[in-house]
C-alpha cells in the first residue's frame, strides 16, 4: 500500500492504491527500503539500479536505469527519474518532480523543483552548483 490520503469533510479517506510496483533486472535493494505500491498503474525501478538502506520511494515514481539512491533517502509520490541518476544520503525529493538523465543530488539535499539533465544540486532547497 502507499500513504494517499483524501479529505473528506473533516475526515481523511484513506486513497486505495489499485497499481504495482515492476522492478527491473540486476536491481539491488539494501535493508529496511521502502516501495509504495502506484495508486493507479506502476511504481517502477530500472535496471541496474542500487537502492541503500533507508530509502522511501513514495507511490507512482519512476526511476531509470542505473541510477544510484544512498542511504535515507525519500522520493515524494509520482517522481520522474532519468537514467544515470545519483541521490546522495538524507536527500529529499519532492512529489511531482522531474530529475533529468546523469543528475547528482547532494547528501541532504531538499530538491523542490525540476532538475536539469546533467546537473549537479546541492543545499537547503537545492540550488545548481554544477552545470
Amino acid at each position: 500500500f502507499g500513504f494517499g490520503y483524501k479529505q473528506d469533510g473533516q475526515k481523511y479517506r484513506r486513497m486505495p492504491h489499485h497499481g504495482h510496483v515492476v522492478i527491473g533486472n540486476n536491481v539491488t535493494i539494501h535493508n529496511n527500503v521502502n516501495i509504495d505500491r502506484a495508486v493507479t498503474g506502476i511504481t517502477k525501478i530500472g535496471d541496474n539500479t542500487a537502492i541503500d538502506s533507508g530509502v522511501h520511494i513514495a507511490h507512482n515514481v519512476q526511476i531509470g536505469s542505473n541510477v544510484l539512491i544512498a542511504a535515507n533517502a525519500t522520493i515524494g509520490g509520482s517522481v520522474q527519474m532519468g537514467d544515470n541518476v545519483f541521490i546522495g544520503c538524507n536527500a529529499f525529493i519532492k512529489q511531482k518532480v522531474y530529475i533529468g538523465s546523469g543528475a547528482v543530488i547532494g547528501a541532504g539535499s531538499v530538491v523542490l523543483k525540476n532538475i536539469p539533465p546533467g546537473t549537479t544540486w546541492a543545499g537547503v532547497p537545492a540550488k545548481q552548483i554544477i552545470k
